[in-house]
């Protein structure tokens, strides 16, 4: 990789970002540094509104790191259309996204797995104002624009459905080798 960069890996809930954060972290040594989007806080009721600053938040961190010669990888909830009208104001630093992109039978699964244990209903309650039903139908119906999305901004995708995070970790240490 020749010119530090700023990679987004983005995906709806249960996708497996903050999953991955930590084997990123452990693998991508050197002039990189991993961040999951969520580190700087998550309000109760979250919205566009704070994703977009929470984006801008952190596209100012990969330029910042990009002038001392390190890529930065983020790992979190964002949309392409909003990293790529928000990069251009700011810089010229390349930017890159993925989408770990999740089916609907594997994204109900997982947050019915998440939200048995203690306390988990009622932080959603907070954060999102959604039962669990509601989040799951929320969910798979944002997995789908996501999806039409990265398509339309010819995002690489990546399907964690059925994949351990091992293996999703080490694709994207692939993909993110591969680009010059």
């Amino acid at each position: 990789m020749n010119k530090p960069k700023i990679f987004f890996i983005t995906g709806t809930n249960s996708a497996g970002k903050s999953t991955i954060v930590p084997l990123l972290k452990k693998s991508l040594s050197g002039l990189f540094l991993v961040y999951d989007f969520d580190e700087v806080g998550v309000p109760k009721n979250v919205d566009a509104k704070w994703r977009q600053k929470t984006t801008n938040h952190w596209l100012d961190i990969g330029i910042k790191n990009a002038k001392k010669k390190i890529t930065t990888v983020i790992c979190g909830l964002t949309k392409p259309h909003e990293i790529y009208e928000n990069i251009k104001k700011k810089n010229k630093v390349s930017v890159k996204i993925c989408l770990l992109d999740v089916s609907a039978n594997e994204i109900t699964k997982r947050l019915k797995k998440r939200f048995k244990k203690p306390g988990s209903v009622k932080n959603l309650k907070k954060i999102t104002g959604l039962t669990v039903n509601q989040c799951i139908k929320v969910n798979i119906i944002h997995a789908r624009e996501m999806r039409k999305e990265c398509k339309k901004f010819k995002c690489k995708i990546f399907n964690t459905s059925g994949i351990t995070p091992c293996k999703t970790t080490a694709r994207i240490i692939k993909w993110i080798y591969s680009i010059k």
